[in-house]
């Protein structure tokens, strides 16, 4: 008798283990999407938010002619194109697929905003401006990069006599 008792309990207490780990996981899944578009779109270039889809010619038409263009198949997927638009001068946007994935800007031009910095930053502006982010020295690049974590996708900032000189961002894909 006892058995019977406990068996049906044993069944739905089982029963509920189960659905709360469904349940979880559908958490942790939404939370991570969420995390990862707010991400991607605190941090936009001249206009163009990180993940973005835009044409060759669309890139030409927002940021103009490049010193040199290279396409290629993505180091990550053979499937992928891989294009990297070089404005010189440390200046560079790359893209998979047609989508930003990786900028380096180091001019005035392109400012650069971030969620987290009401109007943004730009080339030029002084180290100060992001002291509430509490930028962290990027030793494993040299003693003039810091970064801001952005999650997974860390914001690298160059910096020189106080002034900020570059700025990159990546998304890891």
């Amino acid at each position: 008798m006892n058995r019977k008792l406990y068996h049906p309990l044993k069944s739905q207490i089982l029963n509920v283990i189960k659905h709360v780990r469904i349940m979880k996981t559908i958490l942790i899944l939404l939370s991570s999407f969420l995390f990862f578009s707010l991400n991607i779109h605190a941090q936009d270039v001249a206009g163009v938010h990180v993940g973005s889809r835009m044409t060759k010619a669309q890139v030409i038409e927002k940021f103009g002619e490049p010193e040199e263009y290279d396409i290629s198949d993505s180091y990550m997927d053979e499937e992928a194109k891989y294009e990297v638009y070089d404005y010189g001068h440390g200046n560079w946007l790359a893209f998979v697929d047609e989508c930003l994935y990786d900028f380096y800007v180091r001019t005035s031009r392109w400012p650069v905003l971030l969620s987290m910095i009401e109007g943004g930053i730009e080339i030029g502006d002084p180290f100060s401006k992001l002291a509430s982010l509490n930028p962290k020295p990027a030793d494993w690049i040299d003693n003039s990069t810091y970064y801001i974590p952005c999650g997974d996708f860390p914001l690298l900032i160059t910096v020189k006599d106080g002034i900020i000189t570059g700025v990159s961002f990546e998304i890891k894909l």
